[in-house]
């Protein structure tokens, strides 16, 4: 029976009839290694990915090449974001031997799991100054067939080194502000001033980095570091990289100026977009950029969204098998769909950049602000780009799997949205979304990494620590007690089943299920899960003063951060949770008296919640539950404040305007 065809992962069963004949990651297939004495190829890869698709036809379906990788090795295939542990320990190795990594990803194991060779895209014939896959494969085998017991042994040393890698020593050095003032001088020398974003070639968002610079802007009010946010956000935004038709972003630019995409749209990386052009917005109030953050919430919704308050994992880069095909257009495109009385507003507003004979839609210096009347045929010659598209494009290739940490990120970009326009139908979606993952993502308690799915995978680590994110997020955002109590029961459970006391180490998976287990604390550049989750126990700590929780944070900074402040952009999560550890120290308890209205609720919370504090919503109904907040009491029957640091306030004040500039 081909076990690929009953995987829930459409990547996996897309190659269920390749000529090489895969194997699943399971014990099974390591004992068939072991009794045929064969080496094993990893080949991990995820559904949107170009390449991948690439080497499944140019070799995977090679019969030469399947022939040779059937007779010599067992071939196993990951989806990455299926079984994210696999990947991560396999990465780590082939960026550590090689100097780079990404996908496909290819790794050559012994049957005891240890790697021992790796890269990324392999041709089928020698070229782009690379030996051919199947002369590859025919190195390896031999190697590994004379070699065996030295591979494994001079290999399982390295890999071992790999894994105590991430495993640092407290650091008891005290951190200070010189420590961020270092970080923050390498992201100013990488900082590209002309086009934004970091480097000189290929450009990824690198949100988180974004996040961090914008809470240090909110402390320092350093107008360098401002610079450095706003022409980065206003330059991604110019079309390209951007999808100036369907909205939404792409993966990542291949270029310097943000032009042409690597094609496929992912969830993840739409949600963290948000999250930061609404934080851009909260901080400037220039609405550009809530503009972009909600088209890009339209965009999830009317393309990944499954119609039953879940959401899909991305869309593939390939259409027909061609890269960027529904993106792209010809100038006979053009032509059949701008109309003559448009054809001038579309020269002035738009230059198309010839992309492999056809051509990828951006914006020119002219095009109109909102508040110019030329506006609206702006915005028709979109919408009749984007009825072009779903009448003459190919339909989207859509990665079907329902993850639990992206639907879980997902509520946390709706509650900022909400907060950035009090819409009520954002934090009406968020409820319904966290209701749907409460009820379908758990089995006895336990978080499963994919709702709705055929295989049993149990949650990772940045599963739970998207769920807690999101508990603490509709907290805030409706002062209910029952999301701050499961909040802090997941807490608890990550401590007990991922967090080992002995070496002080935040693992990936639980510590009872895994003997390979990595410990992710770099950025992605999605936030890490160990960052991710430090956030959570930070604001837990100092919401009920919990002696645990600070300490357990205070040991992963330490651990981490000397990393972290050199290499900002690849740990901008842990400077970020280290910031705030340091500098969101005052606590203000909001007291809201019984009948308060939700409109009243909600607007005043919008006014604190993108300040530098521990934001502590107390319900007169849940003040006897909340021992810590027992003895606050509400004056005059109004909303009361109280502005504390390390749980010493204040005088208490029911005017909003003196705790907003004591702030």
């Amino acid at each position: 029976m081909n076990k690929l065809l009953n995987s829930s992962s459409p990547y996996i069963r897309s190659h269920a009839n390749d000529l090489t004949k895969w194997y699943l990651w399971e014990e099974e297939t390591f004992e068939i290694a072991r009794e045929e004495d064969k080496p094993i190829l990893v080949s991990i890869g995820y559904f949107a990915c170009h390449w991948c698709h690439v080497m499944q036809y140019e070799s995977f379906n090679n019969p030469e090449i399947a022939d040779y990788l059937n007779t010599h090795f067992i071939p196993i295939k990951v989806d990455r974001e299926q079984q994210p542990d696999i990947d991560a320990l396999y990465i780590e190795f082939v960026t550590a031997t090689t100097g780079n990594a990404g996908w496909p990803l290819n790794v050559f194991i012994t049957p005891e799991k240890i790697p021992f060779f790796g890269g990324t895209y392999f041709p089928p014939i020698p070229k782009y100054g690379r030996i051919s896959f199947l002369q590859l494969l025919q190195n390896i085998n031999e190697i590994y067939q004379r070699e065996k017991k030295t591979i494994v042994e001079k290999n399982i040393n390295i890999f071992n080194l790999l894994f105590n890698s991430a495993k640092s020593t407290i650091n008891t050095k005290e951190i200070n502000e010189f420590d961020f003032d270092y970080s923050n001088y390498i992201l100013l020398n990488l900082h590209d001033k002309e086009f934004g974003g970091f480097g000189n070639s290929i450009k990824f968002p690198h949100y988180t980095t974004y996040e961090y610079l914008i809470n240090y802007y909110k402390k320092t009010n350093n107008n360098k570091i401002l610079e450095i946010v706003l022409n980065s956000l206003e330059k991604m935004t110019n079309g390209g990289f951007y999808d100036l038709i369907d909205s939404g972003f792409h993966r990542y630019s291949t270029d310097r100026e943000w032009i042409i995409p690597h094609f496929e749209k992912m969830l993840y990386d739409n949600i963290e977009m948000i999250n930061l052009y609404t934080k851009a917005f909260n901080l400037t109030r220039n609405t550009k950029f809530l503009d972009i953050a909600t088209e890009t919430h339209n965009f999830i919704e009317d393309f990944l969204s499954n119609g039953e308050n879940l959401y899909y994992t991305s869309i593939d880069a390939d259409h027909n098998h061609i890269e960027g095909e529904y993106y792209l257009f010809t100038k006979e495109d053009f032509k059949n769909c701008i109309p003559d009385n448009l054809e001038h507003y579309f020269n002035e507003f738009f230059t198309p950049i010839e992309f492999e004979n056809k051509y990828i839609l951006t914006k020119n210096f002219f095009y109109p602000e909102k508040s110019n009347p030329k506006y609206k045929f702006a915005k028709e010659l979109l919408f009749l780009l984007k009825n072009y598209r779903i009448q003459n494009k190919p339909k989207h290739n859509i990665d079907t799997k329902l993850l639990t940490n992206n639907n879980s990120n997902y509520i946390t970009a709706l509650i900022n949205l909400f907060y950035a326009t009090l819409e009520e139908a954002y934090l009406k979606r968020a409820i319904n979304l966290f209701d749907v993952i409460t009820k379908l993502a758990f089995q006895n308690k336990k978080l499963l990494h994919e709702i709705k799915s055929s295989q049993q995978i149990f949650g990772y680590l940045d599963d739970y620590a998207a769920y807690i994110e999101a508990c603490i997020s509709l907290f805030i955002a409706t002062g209910k007690l029952k999301f701050y109590q499961k909040a802090k029961f997941y807490v608890n459970y990550v401590i007990n089943n991922f967090y080992d006391a002995k070496s002080n180490n935040l693992y990936y998976c639980e510590t009872k299920y895994n003997n390979f287990n990595p410990i992710i604390y770099q950025d992605t550049p999605i936030k890490s899960p160990v960052a991710k989750f430090l956030e959570s126990i930070i604001y837990l700590a100092n919401f009920e003063n919990n002696i645990i929780y600070k300490e357990i944070s205070e040991i992963l900074i330490s651990k981490y951060f000397k990393t972290a402040k050199n290499n900002p952009i690849q740990y901008a999560g842990l400077l970020n949770a280290t910031f705030k550890n340091l500098y969101s120290t005052h606590q203000l308890v909001i007291l809201f008296p019984f009948k308060t209205t939700a409109e009243k609720y909600h607007s005043t919370i919008k006014q604190f919640f993108s300040k530098n504090c521990i934001l502590i919503p107390i319900l007169q109904e849940n003040k006897e539950c909340l021992e810590i907040y027992k003895d606050k009491e509400i004056f005059n029957n109004n909303i009361t404040f109280y502005l504390c640091k390390d749980f010493t306030c204040y005088q208490p004040t029911n005017d909003i305007n003196l705790i907003l500039d004591m702030i």
